[in-house]
């Protein structure tokens, strides 16, 4: 029996694997552009006030949040800047936060932003994120405080996704519209 060494072509290989992805149909899907996986982040690595600082600082036209307390200076900062660039800037937060001494709430309002109270029948607004030029999201378990980013250990996630950013931005629209103007 005489043995026959096999000899590939490596080029007709190449084009006969690339022929047969194309018939079974793997390269005829439709191509769509992943966004890149959310980052995921802990306060006992990050300050939770800075990073929420500096993604409204990134911000070019717009800042939508849900935020249920709210009297962190660093991020108060961070909206004034992003007010003074010419972004528009909304918040809406809990009613009966809104009032409370420390709250940043009026000086937000003072700077420029346009600022809501939500009082539901009942129950509180705890929802938290901060939706940037309508493409981008924070979200996480932080209250806007200075307890929240020096005490306690919260989860942040930011996503750089469209369609998520999207969803977020339609539950802001439905709760904004039920915000009630905050008093000065």
């Amino acid at each position: 029996m005489v043995k026959h060494e096999a000899r590939w072509n490596l080029p007709a290989l190449r084009l006969f694997l690339c022929l047969t992805i194309l018939v079974i149909g793997g390269c005829t899907a439709p191509q769509t552009k992943h966004a890149p996986p959310p980052l995921v982040g802990l306060s006992l690595d990050h300050n939770p006030a800075e990073v929420t600082s500096d993604v409204i600082a990134t911000a070019d036209q717009s800042v939508a949040a849900l935020v249920y307390k709210f009297d962190n200076k660093t991020i108060l900062k961070a909206i004034e800047q992003a007010v003074a660039r010419g972004v528009t800037v909304r918040l809406l937060v809990d009613g009966s936060e809104a009032g409370r001494k420390r709250s940043k709430a009026q000086d937000a309002q003072k700077a420029g932003a346009e600022v809501r109270r939500w009082r539901p029948k009942k129950g509180k607004l705890h929802a938290k994120c901060l939706i940037i030029d309508g493409s981008r999201v924070l979200t996480g378990s932080f209250n806007w405080t200075d307890s929240a980013s020096e005490s306690n250990v919260e989860l942040l996630l930011l996503s750089d996704d469209a369609l998520v950013a999207q969803e977020f931005q339609k539950i802001f629209e439905r709760l904004w519209e039920e915000g009630k103007p905050l008093k000065d």
